[in-house]
């Protein structure tokens, strides 16, 4: 993800190690877009995005889940719990990319 990125010089990644410090640095920069890992060390994927709802700073912010693990269920769960996508890894770049830029392009709209 950071490599693809690297291509977006308008685009400033953080990157937290945890759901716990995810929340709290997403909080403090108030992204226009968060990826959350499906499966983190102390919590899970929608685990996050339900706090990250209830915060005032990222309730209204984009949430794309991101995983390795591509069973239907799983995908669906993550879809009806509010996640926008489910991005599959590994990650096909020009997909990626199409992605981050249709997400961050209607965030812009919006907020103009």
């Amino acid at each position: 993800v950071e490599q693809l990125l690297h291509s977006r010089p308008n685009v400033r990644l953080y990157k937290a190690p945890d759901g716990a410090t995810g929340l709290v640095l997403a909080a403090a920069s108030k992204p226009a877009l968060i990826l959350i890992d499906v499966r983190l060390p102390d919590m899970d994927g929608l685990e996050v995005l339900r706090r990250l709802r209830a915060q005032p700073e990222t309730a209204g912010t984009a949430c794309v889940a991101v995983s390795a693990h591509a069973l239907p269920e799983e995908i669906e769960q993550a879809r009806a719990g509010g996640f926008e996508h489910y991005w599959i890894k590994p990650l096909d770049a020009g997909e990626f990319l199409a992605g981050v830029d249709a997400l961050l392009g209607a965030r812009a709209r919006v907020e103009s």
